[in-house]
């Protein structure tokens, strides 16, 4: 759970000191999801299915419970080299993605990542929502994408022509991020 993963991560400490360096952290989610909890008095689970799955409409998307099993859930594949170089692919153990709360615990099909997008185009989530997440993107594509494990996702929208992409894989290699980055 967010709250037992916030507790240890106030067991570790900082890396290094506020404002001094900037560096990616899925923990840093985590504790947002934390704090989201404490002010709505809700699991994190209950928070993204009333705020971001019930207005989207996504249907198929949830943040499930630490070890729940996931009925026809896709399984990740990982690109390795063998013991010659040779490449070869991989299929990844089964994981508990719990401790990403926040970070990269959701799974979601493409048409309710698509619906995410129609709702981000249409203002479900408040005006702007679509120009605020565009304020940390440049020129005409605003993309939302993440990678766990073996998978990765992207939901791209152009807010000129209100084209939506959106790209799923259980592979992650660089052939399906050089996919997106030429759309």
């Amino acid at each position: 759970t967010p709250e037992r993963i916030v507790s240890r991560l106030g067991e570790v400490g900082l890396q290094f000191d506020p404002g001094t360096k900037l560096s990616y952290s899925s923990a840093g989610y985590t504790c947002l999801a934390r704090i989201a909890e404490l002010v709505e008095g809700k699991p994190y689970q209950q928070i993204i299915r009333d705020r971001v799955f019930a207005p989207a409409e996504m249907k198929g998307a949830l943040d499930p419970e630490p070890r729940e099993l996931i009925p026809l859930a896709a399984r990740d594949y990982l690109f390795m080299l063998d013991s010659q170089g040779k490449p070869s692919l991989e299929r990844a153990q089964p994981r508990d993605y719990a401790f990403l709360a926040g970070a990269g615990s959701v799974w979601a099909t493409a048409e309710d990542l698509a619906r995410l997008g129609r709702a981000l185009q249409s203002e479900k989530f408040g005006t702007g929502a679509l120009e605020q997440l565009s304020a940390m993107r440049s020129g005409d594509w605003v993309r939302l994408d993440g990678a766990t494990g073996g998978f990765m996702s992207w939901l791209a929208i152009n807010k000129r022509s209100q084209a939506l992409v959106v790209c799923l894989t259980n592979i992650r290699t660089g052939a399906a991020g050089e996919l997106t980055n030429r759309l």
